[in-house]
């Protein structure tokens, strides 16, 4: 199961550059502000995620 989620982690890692790299070029004030909402909401699936991951990892141990 912690495979599953790592590898759900480097998808949003390549998301995260992606819409970095996007917000860097983005001119329009509305494309921005939606980029940075997008950033943001990533970065909230990135940290669920890598909890998951401490989680299972931390279950791990005690057994």
């Amino acid at each position: 199961m912690r495979g599953q989620w790592s590898e759900a982690i480097d998808i949003i890692k390549e998301q995260l550059a992606t819409a970095r790299h996007r917000l860097n070029y983005a001119t329009d004030d509305d494309m921005i502000d939606s980029l940075i909402y997008e950033i943001k909401s990533l970065q909230h699936k990135y940290n669920y995620y890598i909890k998951l991951c401490r989680e299972s990892l931390a279950e791990t141990e005690v057994v």
